[in-house]
């Protein structure tokens, strides 16, 4: 049995929710990562092409943190674009990270990293 989220629920077992997933798909290729765009190695996350995973794990960090998911942006079944905030030292995220992944013969990921203050900014991203 199932309820309305897809969680599989057994009469004797708590109920357990899968994490969000985003999957793009072109041809033999698809990409499956988090709603936050990284790849878990430990998750059915990945690069998939003709069913063999190619890339395990894909994380983006700036600065050492991990940006705060803000929404994705969904245009086709082979591209997507994910939005995040930037931790940054002072009490309000100033920095907008837009991650545009394609997926084709392969995959492309485009970063742009938005400073929405007056103030210069220089992250160290990894």
């Amino acid at each position: 049995m199932t309820d309305e989220v897809g969680a599989i629920i057994e009469e004797t077992e708590p109920a357990i929710l899968a994490a969000a997933t985003v999957t793009l798909v072109e041809g033999p290729t698809f990409c499956v990562s988090g709603t936050s765009g990284d790849m878990e190695a430990e998750a059915p996350q990945g690069l998939f092409f003709r069913d063999v995973r190619v890339i395990s794990d894909r994380q983006i960090r700036v600065d050492g943190h991990r940006p705060h998911h803000l929404t994705v942006l969904s245009q086709d079944a082979y591209s997507t674009t994910f939005v995040s905030l930037v931790p940054t030292h002072g009490a309000q995220s100033e920095l907008l990270l837009e991650r545009r992944r394609y997926v084709g013969e392969g995959m492309r990921e485009d970063l742009r990293l938005r400073n929405l203050n007056t103030r210069l900014m220089r992250p160290d991203s990894a």
